[in-house]
């Protein structure tokens, strides 16, 4: 006698709700803004001098926008009055005593009184402004300064969550990328600008911003190369030291497109160490696509920065000589040692904290921990070369850029202006966020994601015993 055999039962997993599904992809990116809006915050309310890096100009500026501050103009009564009542981080200034509504002379101020931010286009301090306006208003604070350093919280947000799409893009863990970013949302050299008034605020969404759209275009090429004109226009129309992440995304594509015409690889892919093909691929583009996007990029550079040139000649007034800080750079030669010197400045531009603010011990902690994670998350990407091509091409465009950069800024400083400026190492600062990203997507297993959320967690720690 036969027996039919009985149908097998199958176990099928649950289906998870709809808002665990929304929840796992929310929280990550939604506790690095947290983390953000706690470190800008807590700096705002612990640091109320007016900061030594050009602070004043750059407050200057705010208040005036959106008009043009041009070469020759001097300080308005407003920025004065924030920096007498204050005060200026910098022992040995002697400033005017505090007179609110006063009239105060710009003699009495930082280089002669003249307003060196107008190298700036108006651009971020309007944006700032016309965001700070309503907060001081609504918070009923009584300063625009106040206001203007809370809304850098909102610039470092928007640059961490460009970031994040980034690196989700290239195929990096969800809790990896919030874990990099939460540990840059307390890095001092990254918390300092977005808590202060200056166009550096803006640097990491530029520098994030610039990425993502790089990494948007590759996938639609022949379409969406306006996209990279946009981008290099704002980055520059912000300030023009963001060039520093268009050159490196400008070799990227060079990198690609000599790997592609030598066949120097045989695919966009590159394999996992099982053999698997790594996450974040994309079709090969061809040769023309590479050129088409970094001829947009180089000649819409060079179109911004020597029209800002020309407009900057054409708006001087006064004279300008009698501006100290023409007066310090200004040279009639060029030493070879002092361009050698400044080789690899830009690879660690964590290195500084700008200023010292808060208790010291942590200040040092978390500056070393942070550029260690990010230094050797974009070396490790070039050098061992585990990962697709668009990664790796990525993270020798950063290392070469932060090797020469520098270097080369004090060259073209030199032959453009007949000036000698030494770039300090916040100068590639826009560098970060794709060091940053690059790290995440090599964080390949749990326990290595694990460790980096701790870290984060510790730094947070770090980061609120700093400024409390």
């Amino acid at each position: 006698m036969s027996h039919s055999a009985e149908p097998r039962a199958t176990t099928q997993q649950p289906t998870p709700p709809a808002w665990q599904s929304v929840l796992r992809r929310v929280l990550p990116p939604l506790l690095v803004v947290l983390v953000a809006l706690v470190s800008v915050g807590l700096h705002v309310r612990t640091y109320t001098l007016v900061g030594p890096i050009d602070e004043l100009q750059h407050i200057d500026y705010l208040y005036k926008s959106p008009e043009l501050v041009r070469p020759g103009d001097r300080f308005g009564d407003e920025a004065m009055e924030e920096e007498a009542c204050r005060g200026l981080d910098y022992s040995g200034f002697e400033l005017p005593p505090c007179v609110r509504g006063g009239d105060y002379d710009p003699d009495d101020f930082q280089e002669a009184g003249y307003n060196t931010a107008s190298a700036n286009t108006p651009l971020y301090y309007t944006i700032t402004h016309a965001l700070a306006a309503p907060l001081k208003a609504v918070a009923t604070m009584d300063s625009l300064v106040t206001a203007g350093r809370l809304v850098g919280g909102l610039w470092l947000s928007a640059g961490l969550l460009l970031a994040y799409a980034a690196a989700r893009r290239l195929g990096a863990g969800r809790w990896a990328s919030a874990a990099v970013l939460a540990l840059l949302a307390c890095t001092p050299a990254v918390v300092y600008p977005s808590a202060t008034i200056t166009p550096d605020a803006a640097t990491f969404a530029v520098g994030a911003g610039a990425l993502l759209a790089a990494l948007w275009w590759e996938e639609r090429p022949a379409r969406r190369w306006p996209v990279l004109a946009v981008v290099t226009v704002l980055a520059l129309a912000i300030k023009m030291t963001n060039i520093t992440v268009l050159v490196a995304i400008g070799l990227a594509m060079l990198i690609r497109l000599v790997a592609q015409r030598w066949s120097l690889v045989g695919s966009e892919s590159a394999s996992r160490p099982d053999g698997g093909p790594a996450r974040g691929d994309v079709p090969g583009l061809r040769p023309v696509d590479w050129v088409v996007g970094g001829v947009t990029l180089a000649v819409t550079a060079l179109v911004v920065a020597a029209g800002w040139q020309v407009a900057q000649g054409a708006l001087t007034h006064g004279d300008l000589d009698a501006i100290p800080m023409n007066q310090k750079f200004k040279t009639d030669e060029l030493s070879i040692e002092g361009v050698i010197g400044y080789v690899g400045q830009w690879l660690t531009p964590l290195s500084s904290p700008w200023a010292q603010v808060g208790r010291p011990e942590f200040t040092d902690a978390l500056q070393r921990l942070s550029q260690l994670v990010v230094s050797t998350g974009f070396v490790a990407a070039a050098v061992i070369g585990l990962r697709a091509l668009r990664e790796r091409s990525l993270a020798w465009a950063v290392l070469l850029t932060g090797l020469t950069g520098a270097s080369l800024f004090i060259v073209v400083s030199f032959v453009a202006q007949g000036l000698y400026v030494p770039p300090p190492a916040r100068y590639g600062y826009a560098l970060v966020p794709t060091m940053a990203v690059l790290t995440a997507t090599g964080v390949k297993t749990r326990p290595a994601t694990v460790a980096l959320c701790v870290l984060a967690v510790g730094a947070l720690v770090f980061s609120v015993l700093r400024l409390v």
